[in-house]
C-alpha cells in the first residue's frame, strides 16, 4: 500500500542523503505524487516520522498514474551540508 511504499521511499532517500554526507535536516523542498489523494492522511503520518523539525517545504500532487504501478513517488531537493552558503 501507499504507507509501505512511502516508508521504503524514505529509507531509500535517507540512504542517498547519507551517501552524500547529508541528513533529512538538509532537505529543503519535497514533492509527493499520489495516485489516490485519499491517502493524504496516511502519507502525512509516514512523512512526519521521516522529516526533521522544522520540516522542508512540501507539495503534494494527485496524479492519474505513476510508473510501475506505484502509489506514491517522492522528489526532494537538499542543500549541500558542506557548502558555506
Amino acid at each position: 500500500g501507499t504507507a509501505a511504499e512511502l516508508e521504503q521511499a524514505t529509507r531509500n532517500m535517507g540512504a542517498i542523503l547519507t551517501e552524500a554526507g547529508a541528513t533529512v535536516a538538509d532537505l529543503v523542498s519535497c514533492t509527493l505524487y499520489l495516485v489516490d489523494i485519499n491517502d493524504y492522511v496516511v502519507v502525512n503520518e509516514v512523512w512526519a516520522s521521516f522529516v526533521a523539525d522544522p520540516p522542508p517545504a512540501r507539495t503534494t500532487v494527485a496524479v492519474a498514474a505513476l510508473p510501475a504501478g506505484a502509489s506514491v513517488e517522492v522528489s526532494c531537493i537538499a542543500r549541500d551540508p558542506t557548502s558555506s552558503r
